[in-house]
């Protein structure tokens, strides 16, 4: 009896302990079936979004399944997404463990190499922190599930081609190119990883699937923030890049490092294919915000560049942050059939001096541009249009 009495006191004392080192838990078993916002444990609100559901038999919400609920995403026919308020990790002094369990039902399709086998479907579930209400996103990957490949974004993305309305390339690219917790088919698992602390008293959530069909079930339960000593490696925040005339300035932030050897930045001209241009060391480890910045000097052979950063362990390992894309003033340049065009895609804020050469070096026309302006020369032949401020020279033939 004795025993029996103790047993029942360390428990009585051990679980306020346990349960209050959680700051968050949804399970979703005190939501209505059907329902798209909710509250947890904690008071912490959230809402479930679907803008590319179509019909009744699409849903991003809570279902009722076997008398356990799940947030359950149904052929989205895109990105839907689960965002929660602002969840109070104040309380946690070292470290917070987040946590949350998949499962899913019928087959799910991955990332395929090549558009030969015609149009793909993607399915696929990311989990991202926001350390600044939403401004910016740090987004999670599984080396088991996870995958950040790029490759064939237009047959991958339900549309083999065109963007439309229903099935817009553009967003698809940005959800698939980033890192994810599962792409593909799985088997259930808990996915669990570190949220750092110090750097802001309070975190949002955002969970996005995908689906494509009605027999495809994506469902989430049992999201629990809590207390830990858990750490990130390296956590990299804030990426963001600014344009001007003749550059691109990249600048982002860790809230954290642990053996962090580099930072490779790569560029893309398609958001697929991407390249190495340069290189920061790392703090290797620091548990202080640490800023850093790159400038590209040489981008603009494109209208849009695409960037990204890859961040190397010492040990070789690494991960890749979100892709950015910047539009520069690269100008649409060509015979019109009367005389030559030069048309900027967007205004500039200022004028810029033309040049026209022949074929053999000689200056023809020296002038100013702005926003769609023309060349007065019809003579045939073969010519060089140069903007110099903006580092530009486009061959032009005149019939």
């Amino acid at each position: 009896m004795k025993n029996f009495i103790l047993i029942g006191i360390l428990l009585f004392s051990i679980c306020p302990i346990v349960e209050a080192q959680n700051v968050f838990f949804e399970n979703f078993e005190g939501e209505a079936d059907g329902a798209t916002t909710g509250t947890d444990q904690f008071g912490t609100n959230w809402t479930a979004t679907c803008t590319y559901c179509g019909t009744s038999g699409d849903w991003n919400e809570v279902n009722t399944v076997s008398g356990n609920n799940y947030l359950e995403g149904t052929d989205t026919n895109g990105p839907a997404e689960w965002i929660t308020g602002e969840i109070d990790i104040s309380s946690c002094t070292e470290g917070v463990t987040i946590s949350l369990d998949l499962s899913h039902v019928s087959t799910l399709e991955g990332i395929q190499a090549t558009c030969a086998g015609g149009c793909n479907t993607i399915d696929l579930v990311k989990l991202e922190v926001s350390y600044d209400s939403g401004s910016s996103w740090f987004a999670y990957s599984d080396a088991g599930n996870g995958t950040t490949s790029t490759a064939n974004l237009a047959c991958n993305c339900g549309t083999c081609g065109t963007p439309t309305t229903t099935y817009p390339i553009p967003w698809c690219g940005a959800v698939v190119s980033g890192p994810a917790i599962t792409v593909d088919d799985f088997t259930a698992f808990t996915f669990s990883d570190c949220i750092s602390v110090g750097v802001s008293s309070t975190v949002l959530l955002k969970i996005t699937t995908m689906t494509w069909a009605a027999a495809e079930k994506i469902r989430v339960d049992n999201v629990t923030l809590a207390c830990s000593s858990c750490a990130l490696p390296v956590e990299l925040i804030d990426f963001e890049v600014e344009r001007t005339d003749k550059s691109a300035i990249l600048s982002w932030s860790t809230m954290s490092e642990l053996d962090n050897k580099k930072f490779n930045i790569e560029r893309s001209l398609d958001g697929v294919v991407f390249e190495k241009i340069g290189s920061i060391k790392g703090k290797g480890s620091s548990d202080q915000l640490t800023n850093y910045s790159f400038s590209d000097k040489n981008p603009l052979a494109r209208p849009i560049v695409y960037y990204r950063i890859q961040q190397m362990d010492k040990n070789g390992e690494y991960n890749y942050s979100e892709i950015k894309s910047v539009r520069y003033l690269a100008p649409d340049i060509f015979y019109n059939g009367t005389q030559i065009e030069v048309n900027f895609l967007e205004n500039p804020t200022k004028k810029y001096t033309v040049n026209l050469y022949d074929a053999l070096g000689k200056l023809l026309f020296n002038g100013p541009v702005h926003t769609a302006d023309l060349i007065q020369w019809t003579e045939s032949g073969f010519y060089t249009v140069e903007i110099p401020e903006l580092e530009i020279r486009k061959k032009i033939v005149i019939p």
